[in-house]
């Protein structure tokens, strides 16, 4: 424990949560595939820039990131948790922190200790209180004291890490006010739309796509029809009763570790299949396909890691605690066309609903060309009014706002910011349907507002540009790393 801790005034800082937001996004931009992953059955949890990491040290971290999802969201925390990705921050925090070792960065006690005292969590009557915070970090956190400050001093460390990367990034007023202006502007469209999604077709588009049609399309390029290794498998364990608490899945968890060895050495998982055990097996799934009543990514790595006959070791799930045994694994093949030949069917109709509803919109568009060249001040109501073709309004809406109206997209919304007045759009194409726009309303930003506005809009500008800066670096410096991940063997807390 640090003896600072009992002794620290309170001061006016937190601690710097959106280290954790750019730790989340940069692994998204990143991406999954960005490391490669190693046997599952090895005794340490990966290795970074050919160093290995234990298990040890991996877990440390995992509970690090885990530790701050809880401070950050209290206990909606566990509502988060499938979105969040902790392992891979886990990853990410451990390749920032060796970096920042080499650099020699370092963070005393006196700092992990300020950074504790100002946590308003561990507040009680307005001051920092010993006795909430211990309480806090054993039972809320499930953590010793010690283990924490060493946390907080690792976040301090990337937090230094951080403004080191960052810190000659500066914007200008121009740039202030150019993003102002991306934010705020609102503008409204008039739209007309062809839509080319089944449900905008009548069921007879089903009666124009014959055999022979489908056929063809299957001969003529069978290697796109070419399937994965399949495989087969069939799992016995405990499911959740319906809203169970925390507690009791983690009491079922227990339940099926005790009885992991008999589930192993079982020669036929049915047998044991007793009381609330239950026993399923799956049908033949590939990789990218759902497999039926479990919804688990560790799940499916283990039955496509797994050779025959092996068993997996405990899998907690969404529904319940697993453990699975791969039945069959089968070799990639080429689908035969009578296993196709429905999902070729809905290709087809699709496509054909598609050739259509562009057809359609391109003679409109040519219609309301032919129609401006003689009056060049009709607007798109007046020339669909003439067509019989509906036109819809939206309400006002900036760049990146959502609209109520499902079928506009953010490519289309973006389309109307750089519409003239009175100019109607190209065609436009979304998934749904293809589109003709026109502004309807523009509103520009409140200058004045702008006025006292600015200085808070400059700091979250800047902010947005360094997180940015470290996004990328973050995504070089993960690539560089020759990340080999084996973590997905360990069982770890949510």
């Amino acid at each position: 424990m640090l003896k600072l801790l009992r002794k620290q005034a309170l001061v006016k800082k937190i601690i710097f949560w959106f280290l954790i937001a750019v730790m989340i996004l940069a692994f998204v931009l990143w991406g999954a595939g960005a490391y490669r992953q190693g046997s599952i059955t090895t005794g340490d949890a990966g290795k970074i820039s050919a160093r290995t990491v234990s298990i040890t040290e991996f877990r440390k971290a995992y509970l690090s990131c885990l530790n701050d999802a809880r401070l950050r969201f209290g206990e909606n925390y566990r509502l988060l948790i499938p979105y969040l990705n902790l392992r891979q921050q886990a990853w990410v925090r451990l390749i920032l922190l060796e970096y920042a070792r080499n650099l020699k960065i370092k963070a005393t006690n006196q700092e992990v200790a300020k950074e504790i005292t100002a946590t308003a969590l561990f507040f009680r009557d307005g001051v920092f209180n010993q006795d909430v915070y211990e309480r806090i970090v054993r039972y809320f956190l499930n953590s010793q004291p010690r283990d924490f400050e060493e946390h907080i001093r690792c976040s301090l460390i990337i937090k230094k890490l951080y403004e080191q990367i960052t810190r000659s990034e500066t914007v200008n007023d121009e740039e202030v006010l150019a993003d102002y202006k991306r934010k705020n502007e609102t503008t409204s469209i008039h739209y007309l739309k062809i839509g080319h999604a089944p449900q905008a077709h009548p069921p007879t588009a089903e009666a124009t796509v014959t055999d022979e049609e489908l056929k063809n399309y299957y001969q003529a390029d069978t290697a796109q029809f070419k399937r994965p290794p399949p495989v087969k498998v069939e799992y016995a364990g405990m499911e959740y009763p319906e809203d169970a608490a925390e507690s009791e899945k983690a009491e079922i968890f227990e339940e099926i570790k005790k009885l992991y060895p008999k589930i192993k050495n079982a020669q036929d998982l049915k047998t044991i299949a007793q009381g609330s055990i239950i026993h399923k097996e799956t049908g033949f799934f590939s990789f990218g396909e759902p497999i039926e009543g479990i919804e688990s990514e560790e799940f499916k790595r283990y039955a496509f890691s797994l050779r025959e006959k092996e068993t997996s070791p405990v899998i907690k799930t969404k529904r319940g605690v697993y453990v699975l045994r791969v039945m069959q694994k089968k070799d990639s093949y080429i689908a035969d066309f009578d296993e196709v030949k429905e999902k070729i069917r809905e290709t087809l109709k699709s496509k054909k609903a598609k050739d259509e509803a562009k057809i359609k919109i391109e003679e409109l568009k040519n219609k309301i060309d032919q129609a401006l060249k003689k009056e060049p001040n009709l607007t798109l109501k007046e020339i669909a009014s003439r067509f019989a073709v509906e036109v819809k309004t939206t309400p006002q809406f900036k760049r990146f706002e959502p609209i109520v109206e499902s079928d506009i997209t953010p490519q289309i919304q973006l389309a109307a910011f750089n519409l003239k007045p009175n100019q109607i759009s190209n065609i436009i194409e979304a998934p749904t349907a293809y589109f003709l726009i026109e502004q309807d309303k523009w509103t520009a930003i409140d200058e004045e507002k702008f006025k006292t506005e600015k200085e808070t809009h400059q700091k979250t500008l800047l902010e947005e540009k360094k997180q940015l800066v470290f996004n990328n670096f973050i995504q070089e410096l993960a690539a560089k790393s020759g990340l080999k991940d084996n973590s997905h063997s360990l069982n770890l807390p949510e």
